[in-house]
């Protein structure tokens, strides 16, 4: 279940899991893990974060060329000087699509449920959904990566699409 766009979660960066929490993974990392993919699958999306969920830890579970992948504790270990303008949208904000700046490849570094420790590179799609995730460990949402000025035009499109539809 998702928490509205306006929960301060959202809003503000999510607590790493700790080591208890790894050591527990099973009861405590796991079911968090399978909510996640769950989401994903039930409204074909790439990725989701923990916070979206109102869970707050920074975690997330994306799914990209059908390879599901959770994330924790992730960090940007390095990012391609190249940046790539691309639209994207977010469960947390139905139905905006907003273009985007981000880089066009990553080394990623996070931890899996059982603790082990990931560096990985990323390119094109799988490194903007993980970034767009990332930002919800982060508390910054794809809304906060365009002016003010595209985000009202963005809010203003998305009321007219609802208009017309009623």
């Amino acid at each position: 279940m998702l928490i509205p766009s306006t929960d301060s979660l959202l809003h503000r960066p999510a607590k790493p899991v700790s080591d208890e929490q790894f050591t527990n993974y099973k009861s405590q990392l796991q079911p968090i893990a399978g909510l996640l993919m769950a989401e994903i699958y039930e409204k074909s999306a790439l990725g989701i974060s923990a916070v979206q969920c109102g869970v707050d830890l920074a975690m997330f579970a994306m799914l990209v060329e059908e390879t599901p992948k959770v994330c924790i504790n992730p960090e940007i270990a390095a990012a391609s000087f190249e940046m790539v303008l691309m639209e994207e949208g977010c469960l947390s904000f139905p139905g905006m699509l907003l273009k985007v700046n981000r880089p066009a490849g990553i080394v990623a570094r996070y931890k899996t449920l059982e603790g082990q420790e990931i560096t990985e590179r990323l390119e094109g799609l799988a490194a903007r959904v993980w970034l767009h995730e990332y930002d919800h460990c982060q508390g910054i949402c794809f809304t906060d990566r365009v002016s003010k000025l595209k985000l009202n035009m963005a809010k203003k499109r998305l009321e007219k699409q609802k208009q017309r539809s009623r």
